[in-house]
């Protein structure tokens, strides 16, 4: 999608917001990558966790003394039911502190959360330089939050690069781990893992004391076959909010589109809830062709997995 070719490139790409601008001159102009997913707290409720990556060579860095220099950006969030504000946050991120004589800047990453009702609404995001005289970047996008009450709900399936157990919380802490978001569904063939996180709800409600199966896996994008050696499961039992929090080996997957699918299974062995996400990977290394290619259902029972 192309806003005007002279100001502002806005495009998406493997389900991520990319802002950029054209290069016609020395100036910096700020690259910035946004996504989000949905979640639900049973005390607070719905809510989106937005996931905002900063490219740090694209910022205008400040003076801040005794020779050091920082970068800054301003966020604003607006999410909007027609003419009514639901929620709103502005607020600055600062970039990490470099020596005045340093030419090469990490990325750095916020991250936040809005409490949002079920319904239907429009979301707002803009993002400005604070040290640059150029434009703020802006955003806008349907948003749709249904979380049903009378149903199991899988929140939305968090891509992430890298987690760990949490020791001191922090704005990256959710259910005990810190979670750093993967800002991409693409996968290059230098990235040996695919690591995923997604929560479960109304499992209470609807399961009472029975266990129940929770199946995720990868299957080709065009026959949706499993893929073999792709496929977890896990035995749960009921609980207001069931965490999942794990990775895929995929070194050896072949180039391709895939989704990665979540269900939730029943003792009767029946899928009463559903969530996929698209993934792209390149591995040209170990592509083969579609003729030898062998995509095994291994799908079992639920009696099968349990006992």
């Amino acid at each position: 999608m192309r806003k005007n070719i002279c100001t502002i490139f806005l495009l998406f790409i493997f389900g991520t917001t990319v802002w950029s601008q054209p290069l016609q001159d020395n100036k910096k102009y700020l690259k910035a990558y946004f996504s989000y997913a949905k979640f639900y707290s049973p005390e607070y409720g719905p809510y989106i966790e937005t996931y905002l990556t900063v490219i740090g060579n694209t910022l205008e860095y400040k003076n801040i003394g005794k020779g050091k220099k920082q970068g800054e950006v301003e966020i604003t969030t607006v999410i909007k039911e027609k003419d009514s504000i639901i929620n709103f946050k502005k607020y600055k991120v600062l970039s990490p502190i470099y020596a005045d004589s340093a030419h090469e800047f990490k990325n750095f990453i916020d991250v936040q959360r809005l409490s949002v009702p079920d319904g239907k609404y429009d979301l707002y995001l803009e993002i400005r330089d604070v040290n640059s005289l150029n434009q703020p970047f802006t955003y806008t996008e349907p948003l749709t939050v249904d979380f049903d009450k009378d149903s199991v709900n899988i929140s939305d399936i968090e891509l992430i690069e890298k987690f760990y157990k949490t020791t001191e919380k922090t704005v990256y802490t959710k259910h005990g781990y810190d979670i750093f978001p993967y800002q991409s569904t693409f996968y290059p063939d230098v990235v040996d893992d695919f690591l995923f996180y997604f929560e479960i709800y109304n499992t209470t409600t609807f399961f009472k004391d029975e266990p129940f199966l929770v199946n995720y896996y990868l299957s080709d994008y065009n026959s949706l076959k499993k893929m073999d050696g792709y496929f977890k499961f896990k035995r749960k039992n009921p609980e207001d909010v069931i965490v999942i929090i794990d990775k895929f080996n995929i070194e050896k997957l072949p180039s391709g589109n895939y989704y990665f699918n979540v269900d939730i299974v029943n003792k009767e062995n029946q899928i009463v809830a559903h969530k996929h996400i698209l993934i792209q990977r390149l591995n040209p290394e170990y592509d083969i062709t579609t003729d030898n290619l062998e995509n095994v259902d291994v799908t079992g029972t639920f009696v099968d997995k349990i006992t």
